[in-house]
């Protein structure tokens, strides 16, 4: 099923922006929901960054304690919070490197070892295994972090020392890292993990031998390559069970390997997209560049489907249909071109087949109109068109799937 989308109004004023950030291209975006323990970002441990700066202290204030606490923030500033597994049976350290050494970055680092840890954290239930709240050493660079023949796991607030006591981890263990920049209008970072007194134990359980890979979505605006927030839905294919963001740019998604999902996004005055993915290496990674709406574009909805020779949706259908009336609502100026399209392979197909394939592409357009209608969108808005079997997706179909 394809739409034709066309508006005359829409989107004369993006091109403002294009220049303004251009430095942020080749940094990986974050924003406000990245200040929040739930929306932990997960990074592999070798090297991650550099990033844009985060970006105040999100929904909830999950950190704050008093000014010579040696565990907790005073309170958070510009936070983002990490997620990783440890990859070897090793000491572990880190860099935390900022862009601008006139930032001011602490950390606080805890080992997820309990249920509902972001629920414990804010409770202050659970207590961190490292942290550094000292004021930055310009001489240095104001890099802080682990490191090897330290020995304080705690520094408050104040001068102090920049680095503490690498930590001893297992394969498989996973850890919450939260970073705040003190300061208003700062810039990024880039963490550098590093292994070293390495061991193999052959005591390690079954399941932390395959700890899970991480799918991380990334979304920008195909023109200018900026971030772009966007509601995103991603469904596990063989489960059907369903997740949800609003608002995001980039969502990291912790998963097994083999894993199948499909990845739907919508922007307000941007075309939707929709792809499916297989979760193949430890960090597996997916970008939408979205093209905005203009006049004689078109997008394609793939998974909206029909029981063969019938103009009768199948169930799995409405999901898709949910998502372009979504785009109907999101963007009120909106007109479309409702394409209707049969499949009816080449080998296959017969001139006396015409007039009901006709007919069946024209039904299937109208139902998709009539869902439409119902569902509050004005008739004004819409136009509906069957193409017969003239725009084939599947010319030389072979399967179930592909004759729908």
């Amino acid at each position: 099923m394809k739409k034709t989308v066309k508006s005359s109004i829409l989107l004369l004023l993006v091109s403002i922006l294009l220049c303004h950030f251009l430095s942020a291209q080749n940094l990986f975006p974050l924003d406000s929901t990245h200040a929040d323990c739930e929306n932990a970002i997960s990074i592999p441990t070798i090297e991650w960054g550099p990033t844009t700066a985060p970006l105040g202290a999100g929904k909830k204030m999950e950190i704050s304690g008093d000014f010579r606490s040696l565990t907790a923030f005073h309170k958070e500033h510009n936070t983002v919070w990490y997620r990783f597994r440890a990859e070897k049976n090793c000491d572990l350290s880190f860099d935390i490197i900022p862009q601008n050494p006139l930032d001011d970055y602490d950390f606080i680092l805890y080992k997820v070892d309990v249920p509902n840890i972001c629920e414990a954290i804010a409770n202050k239930t659970v207590k961190p295994i490292r942290a550094c709240i000292s004021r930055n050493d310009k001489s240095i660079g104001s890099k802080t972090g682990l490191q090897d023949g330290k020995e304080k796991k705690f520094v408050h607030s104040g001068p102090g020392e920049s680095y503490l006591a690498s930590i001893r981890v297992k394969a498989g263990e996973e850890y919450l890292l939260v970073l705040d920049n003190v300061y208003q209008n700062g810039e990024g970072h880039s963490i550098h993990f590093h292994y070293s007194n390495c061991r193999q134990d052959v005591n390690i359980p079954v399941q932390m031998k395959s700890p899970l890979a991480s799918l991380e979505i990334l979304v920008i605006d195909k023109e200018t390559s900026l971030p772009l927030a966007a509601n995103l839905s991603v469904e596990e294919i063989e489960s059907k069970q369903l997740k949800k963001r609003d608002s995001l740019s980039l969502w990291s998604i912790p998963s097994p390997k083999g894993e199948k999902y499909r990845i739907s996004v919508i922007a307000k005055g941007y075309l939707f997209q929709e792809k499916e993915i297989k979760i193949k290496s430890d960090n597996e990674k997916i970008i939408f560049e979205m093209e905005k709406i203009a006049e004689g574009k078109s997008v394609s909805f793939n998974n909206i489907l029909f029981h063969g020779n019938q103009a009768i949706f199948l169930e799995e259908s409405y999901k898709e249909l949910e998502f372009l009336l979504r785009m109907m609502l999101d963007n009120p100026t909106l007109e479309i071109e409702i394409q209707g399209h049969v499949n009816c392979p080449l080998y296959s197909c017969k001139n006396e087949q015409a007039d009901w394939n006709q007919r069946l592409s024209d039904s299937r357009a109208k139902a998709v109109f009539s869902f439409l209608l119902d569902n509050g969108i004005a008739e004004k808005r819409m136009r509906w068109k069957g193409y017969s079997s003239d725009k084939m997706i599947y010319p030389y179909a072979e399967t179930e799937e592909e004759m729908k």
